[in-house]
């Protein structure tokens, strides 16, 4: 099983399209799917990302970041229901908004795993239990449960197991001393095999793109310096049979990109 690891990619369509061109069996998108500053606005992009979703043919997960405002009671929720400048079409798409808690599951259907899940991705190269943890989980309850239900699942199955988070976790390579230190306790209580991160653009730069916490392998592309000078994102392919993690990251004014390829089995050691 390959899956290509990928995280803020900030509203740019040019690279979801990319994204679903390549020769993979699925996608993982590790939150900021959109850019909550951009002149287009942030329901236009939602729109351009649920289509996106919605026809892309290759199986794909995704969590949220803190640019994407997927909590409930997101301050984007309603703003467009008198919207005069969309279509038919894309108000059909508002609609719906109104009528889910967050509005990335609009997105969920089979082979598709949207935020705040807990289940088993099954592709053309293999299973894997994936977790995707909300940006803004304000229900420690539910928060908690999110995880149980991941390692439930791994039990069950026998099967790898996977979480999204944004924020990669504190104290590693991958987060440095901004990451998350909350979520590096969850891991060391759980123990997943393998964390897709991203918001800290440069840590991959600095640090480096993978670590372990335990027996957590976890992971951070980063994002280039000027995004928009690339027509392709950062990312990380993790390939199971090979047991390898190779990493193409984009250089400020440099070409080609880096390529980097670390062994999983080392990793573990």
């Amino acid at each position: 099983m390959k899956l290509l690891l990928l995280s803020d990619l900030h509203g740019r369509t040019d690279w979801m399209t990319w994204a679903s061109a390549q020769k993979t069996d699925a996608l993982v998108i590790a939150g900021d799917l959109i850019d909550a500053f951009a002149p287009s606005g942030v329901i236009s992009q939602r729109l351009a990302f649920l289509r996106w979703a919605q026809s892309c043919k290759t199986p794909l997960v995704f969590s949220s970041g803190n640019h994407d405002g997927n909590e409930i009671g997101s301050p984007y929720h309603e703003e467009v229901l008198d919207c005069d400048s969309l279509s038919e079409s894309d108000m059909e798409f508002v609609r719906r908004f109104s009528k889910k808690e967050r509005w990335m599951d609009i997105a969920a259907r089979p082979g598709v795993i949207s935020d705040g899940r807990s289940e088993v991705l099954r592709t053309a190269g293999g299973e894997i239990v994936v977790t995707t943890i909300p940006y803004d989980f304000t229900e420690e309850q539910a928060f908690d449960l999110l995880w149980a239900n991941g390692n439930t699942l791994r039990r069950k199955h026998g099967l790898p197991w996977m979480v999204l988070h944004h924020d990669p976790p504190a104290d590693t390579a991958v987060g440095g001393a901004t990451g998350n230190i909350a979520l590096l306790c969850q891991l060391r209580e759980y123990k997943p095999d393998y964390l897709v991160s991203g918001h800290l653009h440069e840590q991959p730069y600095y640090g480096s793109f993978v670590d372990r916490v335990g027996k957590t392998i976890c992971f951070n592309p980063g994002a280039p310096e000027s995004p928009k000078r690339h027509k392709e994102p950062n990312r990380i392919e993790l390939d199971f049979a090979k047991r390898t993690a190779t990493w193409f990251a984009h250089q400020q004014g440099k070409k080609p990109m880096l390529c980097q390829t670390v062994s999983l089995d080392i990793l573990r050691k």
